[in-house]
Order: structure tokens, then C-alpha cells, then sequence
């Protein structure tokens, strides 16, 4: 069964000045079977505490 929801985790990785910036992280092959190439570009929307990820044609 596939599963279409993951929990993540906000990292927090040092800029050029050392303090910690909030990184979000996804990699694995689940991202492809849901259309996620290598290379390819995606747009973000930013509402009300959630996050749209689409895919750029």
C-alpha cells in the first residue's frame, strides 16, 4: 500500500553567518512514484501554515 502522507522534520543548518536557518528536507523514491523527477523544477505556495509543492511544467 502506498502511503500519501509523511511526518518530516524542520532542520535548522548554519548560513554564512552561523546561525541556524530552517531547512526542510525531502529525498526518496516515494517522491517519484508521486511525479518528483531529478532536475526537474517545482513551485511552492506558502497558506496559512501548510506548504504546496507543485510541479513545473
Amino acid at each position: 500500500m502506498e502511503k500519501n502522507n509523511r511526518t518530516l522534520k524542520v532542520y535548522g543548518m548554519s548560513n554564512n553567518r552561523y546561525n541556524d536557518t530552517p531547512t526542510i528536507m525531502m529525498k526518496g523514491k516515494w517522491l517519484e512514484k508521486f511525479g518528483f523527477k531529478v532536475g526537474q523544477r517545482y513551485h511552492v505556495d506558502c497558506q496559512n501554515g501548510k506548504l504546496i509543492i507543485t510541479i513545473k511544467n
